[in-house]
């Protein structure tokens, strides 16, 4: 995961932005401000948790973890040639070499549990009940357990791998420029294997929450489209929805779904919503959006996005369930990262970070 520059100007807004709250009740609170510089010095929020989880930054040879309220946690170091790949929850991690032979697997802690001779590059899953290894021509997939044992189908192929992402229940998918894309449980059995329409090249592909849902953004140099997969109802053959987008996208754009099927896309001009039946919901002008980094995560009704505009500045957005603003934010870098722990929403690039609380 890359992370670039996140505005400094961020520090002087949160001083004197107590928060933002819109007529529902909704608001976000900025918690704490710090720079990568001072890493281990970030002056803490007293109004979170301070073991309410973790909080991500990698930088190259080193990853860094911090304390939700922003206190400084555990240093990840080694040569230069090192990389660090982590569980969605933070408690495991695989060390491996940019360029190497082996992988290491441990826990929060530094506990190393077993070692691989392996050069593929390592995916974990939210609480690392799949290890899954990408070959470096792109074209296989190994399934294997938190053990580094082979599981459920043991492997997926296809030509060209876009896309890997994961549940917090711990599926999988993955989608290819070969139109193809597979998603499996957290045992590494085949919950579905399918291909795009007209046979498109996958360009982003997400899981729900609790892997009731799947969207698959696909699409050519000339059109694009999202696919609405219900994984829960598949044995009655009704999964394969799509709805159009406005916009083409060179590769992929932000996206989500919820647990309920509500399918979310960054699409250019526009922030746009649609049901499980994809049925447009609302959709909101937005800054024209720029090609490169784009992601939206979802948290309780709130919609929180971020992307890149045009002139190489990033905007920081969160609507609530109706598309109404609650908090918007530009910064003048090329992409800003977030993450959402508990209820506390974590902004990050290469020289600052800071965190939100969300409330209802």
């Amino acid at each position: 995961m890359k992370f670039l520059f996140l505005g400094i100007v961020l520090g002087g807004l949160l001083a004197f932005i107590p928060y933002s709250e819109i007529d529902n009740g909704a608001r976000v609170t900025p918690e704490w401000f710090g720079s990568v510089d001072k890493i281990r010095s970030i002056d803490p929020s007293g109004n979170i948790n301070k073991t309410g989880g973790y909080f991500l930054y990698p930088s190259l040879d080193h990853a860094y973890l911090l304390n939700a309220d922003g206190s400084f946690h555990k240093e990840y170091s080694g040569d230069e040639n090192s990389r660090f790949a982590f569980s969605g929850d933070k408690e495991y991690y695989i060390q491996f070499d940019k360029v190497g032979s082996h992988i290491s697997f441990l826990n929060r802690t530094g506990a190393k549990f077993w070692i691989t001779e392996t050069p593929q590059y390592p995916y974990l899953s939210y609480s690392a009940k799949l290890v899954l290894l990408l070959v470096s021509d792109l074209h296989t997939i190994f399934i294997n357990d938190k053990n580094g044992k082979p599981v459920g189908i043991q492997k997926i192929e296809g030509r060209m791998c876009t896309n890997i992402s994961f549940s917090k229940n711990d599926y999988a998918i993955a989608g290819f420029m070969s139109s193809e894309y597979y998603i499996v449980d957290s045992s590494g059995n085949l919950v579905l294997h399918g291909k795009t329409p007209e046979g498109t090249i996958v360009k982003s592909c997400v899981l729900s929450d609790n892997s009731s849902y799947a969207a698959i953004h696909y699409g050519t140099v000339n059109e694009d489209g999202c696919m609405i997969i219900n994984i829960s109802n598949i044995h009655d053959g009704d999964f394969e929805l799509s709805v159009k987008m406005e916009s083409v996208h060179k590769t992929r754009t932000g996206i989500a779904i919820s647990d309920t099927g509500t399918l979310h896309l960054l699409d250019g001009l526009y922030y746009r919503m649609f049901d499980n039946k994809g049925k447009p919901l609302f959709s909101k002008e937005i800054e024209p959006q720029s090609h490169g980094h784009a992601q939206i995560s979802l948290y309780s009704g709130l919609a929180i996005a971020s992307y890149r505009l045009f002139g190489g500045k990033s905007i920081l957005s969160i609507y609530d369930n109706e598309l109404n603003t609650l908090h918007s934010e530009t910064f003048e870098d090329t992409a800003l990262n977030i993450e959402i722990t508990g209820d506390v929403l974590f902004t990050a690039g290469t020289k600052n970070l800071a965190a939100y609380s969300l409330a209802r």
